[in-house]
Parts: structure tokens; sequence; C-alpha cells
């Protein structure tokens, strides 16, 4: 199933671009797809700069996202440093979770075709957001709806599992020491939820 499900989306990706050169203005549309990638890194970059988590930062993040959907091709140098920005977005402390999950879809769908990338990921501040998230005595109070903060679990979930290969080689054990301080001496299954 997955290998039809991926011949399908590859054959209707080569549909579109056939499709797209046939266009009369086919010969203007890689530009506009740069300008448009441009314009949606540097309005990310700006939000987060500023602190506008409530208009700016989501519709980058939208743009970003729609781009990715698009399937426009990315050289390596601009997929590193939109990795780069993503992670940025995603471990942003004062991000509300509903655009801090939109940020997770963005760094997972860029980092699923980056896999070839030579690219180092924190993992100390998306532990903490982890913790913030599965272990609410561990965080702020957050005050969104059930909804918004199963969806913030599950994308950042995902999204730690995509970095997981990213990050630096000798931090196992560090990851390991950050989660044994948290376990149960009595119980290793278990995770203190008041320490």
């Amino acid at each position: 199933r997955d290998v039809s499900s991926a011949m399908h989306r590859a054959s209707r990706h080569s549909e579109e671009a056939a499709l797209n050169r046939a266009l009369p203005y086919a010969a203007s549309l890689p530009a506009e797809a740069a300008a448009s990638l441009d314009a949606a890194a540097s309005g990310l970059r700006t939000a987060l700069a500023i602190g506008d988590f409530q208009r700016g930062a989501p519709h980058a993040l939208r743009q970003l996202a729609l781009h990715l959907q698009r399937k426009h091709d990315l050289a390596d140098q601009e997929r590193r440093a939109l990795i780069l920005d993503a992670h940025a977005a995603v471990c942003h402390a004062d991000l509300p979770a509903s655009t801090r999950a939109e940020a997770c879809v963005v760094l997972s769908g860029l980092l699923r075709r980056g896999k070839h990338l030579n690219v180092s990921l924190g993992w100390r501040p998306l532990w903490r957001l982890l913790l913030a998230a599965h272990l609410p005595e561990h965080g702020p109070v957050s005050y969104e709806s059930r909804s918004v903060a199963a969806s913030h679990r599950v994308e950042l979930a995902r999204c730690v599992a995509r970095c997981r290969s990213h990050f630096a080689a000798g931090e196992a054990q560090a990851m390991l020491d950050a989660a044994a301080a948290l376990l149960c001496p009595h119980d290793a299954s278990r995770f203190f939820l008041g320490a």
C-alpha cells in the first residue's frame, strides 16, 4: 500500500509539473515560488524576533507549509536554513501551542526530505517542551482547549521523532540521564509527576 500511494503521489506530482509547463506563464513560476519562499522565511524570522505570535508567525508557517505541499525543489542550503528557522520556531518559549503545532508540521516536512543533510539540532529545548506538554506539573499552565493540547502533543512527538537523527552524536547519555532523573526508583515504568 505504501508503494502504491508513493507511486500515486509521484505520478500526480509529475502530472502537475507537466501541466505547469503548459501554462502560458510557466516561465515565471520558479521565480514566484522563490519569492514566496523568501517572503515566508523572512516573515517567520521577523515574527519570532519581534514576538508577533498571533498573526505573523502563523501566517509565515502556513506559507511555508503550503510551499512544502507544492513540492517545490529546495537547494540543500535553503533547506538547512529553513530547518534551523523552523527548529527555532518550535523551541521558542512564548509560542502558543496551536502555532507550535504548525511549526512542528513544517519542521517535520522539511526533515522528511532532508535526511541527508548534516544539521545539528538541540534536543534540550525539545525535551523541555515534551515535559511541559505531557507532564503539566513541569510546565506553565495553559488555557487552551483539550483538542489543541492533544494536537500539540501529537505533533510535538512526531517532530521530535524526526529530529532524533539530527541530534549530536554524543548526546545519548545526556538524554538518558535527563529521563532517568524523572523515573520512579521503585518502578521504572512510572514518572515522578511532582518532582
